[in-house]
């Protein structure tokens, strides 16, 4: 069997198709955590709106960046989740 993870003769030709998001990552969570839209930094980074989405989603999910909690759908959860204990309260109340 051959050990390829000390193969790295081909990392200089490789370079030239690697895909930088350093400057995608730092322009996200800057004009995210400022409340500028996926579209918004999509459209001026001039980048795919999916690209900018997926790498948003990831920063989210290693803590770099906020997630927005004032959508409509975090304020529908939220009150769902707050009727829903409140239903329960209610019915112990009934039960008790």
């Amino acid at each position: 069997m051959i050990d390829y993870s000390t193969h790295t003769e081909h990392y200089s030709r490789a370079d030239n198709f690697t895909y930088n998001y350093k400057v995608i990552d730092a322009a996200s969570s800057e004009c995210y955590n400022k409340g500028f839209t996926i579209r918004r930094i999509a459209d001026a980074l001039r980048e795919p709106f999916n690209r900018i989405a997926y790498r948003i989603s990831l920063l989210q999910s290693k803590g770099m960046v906020d997630y927005k909690l004032n959508t409509t759908r975090a304020h529908l959860t939220r009150t769902y989740f707050k009727l829903r204990k409140d239903l329960q309260e209610v019915e112990t109340k009934l039960k008790g």
